[in-house]
This record gives C-alpha cells, sequence and structure tokens, in this order.
C-alpha cells in the first residue's frame, strides 16, 4: 500500500476527531428539587391537588461526552504520532499530510478542551403544574421565578413576600 493510500485511509478513519466525536452520546436529564411553603395556615395545591411541597425541575446536558471525545483525541494523537515517525523515517507527501492532519485534529481537540467542553449546561426552573396558595381567604398563583434565586432554588418561600412583590408591581 502506498504511503498516499495509507494516508487516505487513516484519514478516513480519523475523520471523526475527538472534537466530533465528542458530541457523540451527550449526557442529559432533569434535575428535580422542591420548596415548601413557610406559613403554617396558607393552603396549597399544585395541578389542583394539595401538596406540601411545591416541585420544580429544569433540563440538563452535556455539550461533549468525555469518553468519546478523550478516546477521538487519544485517536489523533496517535495520528500526529504516526505522522512523526513517518516523517522520521523519510519524508514525504503521505508522511507530511499524516502529520500535519494529525496536527491539526490534535489542534481542534485542544481548542475545544479549553473552550469549557465539559461544561454542564441547565435550563431554566420550571413549575411542571400550576401552583397557587390560599391564604388568609386570597388565592395566589405561584411562578418558578417566586421560589428561585440566583439560580438557585430556594428551600422555603413565603406567601407574604410574593404578595408584598406583586402588590408593589401593580
Amino acid at each position: 500500500m502506498t504511503s498516499l493510500a495509507a494516508t487516505s485511509v487513516l484519514l478516513i478513519l480519523s475523520t471523526g476527531c475527538g472534537a466530533v466525536l465528542g458530541t457523540m452520546h451527550r449526557t442529559s436529564g432533569k434535575d428535580r428539587a422542591t420548596s415548601r411553603l413557610a406559613e403554617a395556615d396558607a393552603q396549597m395545591t399544585c395541578g389542583g391537588q394539595h401538596c406540601d411541597a411545591v416541585p420544580l425541575e429544569r433540563s440538563y446536558w452535556d455539550r461533549y461526552s468525555k469518553p468519546w471525545f478523550f478516546g477521538g483525541a487519544a485517536a489523533d494523537l496517535a495520528l500526529a504520532g504516526g505522522g512523526a515517525y513517518a516523517v522520521s523515517q523519510g519524508a514525504n507527501v503521505g508522511s507530511v499530510t499524516l502529520l500535519t492532519i494529525g496536527i491539526l485534529f490534535v489542534a481542534t481537540d485542544a481548542y475545544f478542551l479549553g473552550s469549557g467542553a465539559f461544561t454542564h449546561y441547565h435550563g431554566p426552573w420550571l413549575l411542571p403544574q400550576p401552583v397557587s396558595v390560599d391564604w388568609h381567604g386570597t388565592q395566589t398563583q405561584i411562578g418558578a421565578l417566586d421560589l428561585v434565586e440566583d439560580g438557585t432554588v430556594r428551600p422555603t418561600f413565603s406567601i407574604a413576600v410574593i404578595r408584598g412583590r406583586l402588590d408593589r408591581r401593580r
């Protein structure tokens, strides 16, 4: 097999470098949390049913899959190493091409690794069902933003505080 043919085969096999392979099989799911009402004399309903705590959820996902990324990055390093070895044995078009492609793939992997490739992304906190609180004869609808502060779900919330905010907005 000629060097150019071998280079072509390796190029085709490694076109899914770490940066590309990392996008496969990403993990995703839902975070769940609850927030309880501070006022003991208030009645709360979630989706029309009595509830003791408000359920909240948000989606999460990873930008890249670590095993796939590092597997591809290892193949890219092997490609660059094979190119370096081929050049050391006698430079020709195939060995230089192999080395160049290997270096470009490794550089691409390094760029993605340095760009926060494994950042865990979160969507906004949401209420899976409508929530209302009846307190002192007044019904108040609760939204997810009433229960979240700086991206963190409050363990307890006060309907008096929420009503005070609503009154100031009017």
